[in-house]
C-alpha cells in the first residue's frame, strides 16, 4: 500500500513530472539527472534495446 503522504505528493507532480519519474524506474541510472540529460539517456537507452531486438531475431533465423 502507498503512504498517503507519497500519494499526496504524487497527485501535487505534473503530468509530465510523473512520466519521467516512472522513466527514471525503467531507464537504468536515470533516478537523478536533470530533464534534459534524462530524455537524452532514454533516446540512447531505447537504440540500445532495438539494437539488441534486431539481433536477437536475425540469430533466430
Amino acid at each position: 500500500m502507498v503512504p498517503a503522504r507519497k500519494f499526496e505528493a504524487w497527485k501535487e507532480m505534473s503530468a509530465v513530472e510523473r512520466k519521467v519519474k516512472v522513466l527514471g524506474r525503467i531507464v537504468p541510472g536515470c533516478l537523478r539527472l536533470s530533464f534534459a540529460v534524462h530524455i537524452e539517456e532514454t533516446s540512447d537507452y531505447i537504440a540500445a534495446v532495438e539494437m539488441q531486438m534486431k539481433e536477437d531475431v536475425l540469430k533466430m533465423f
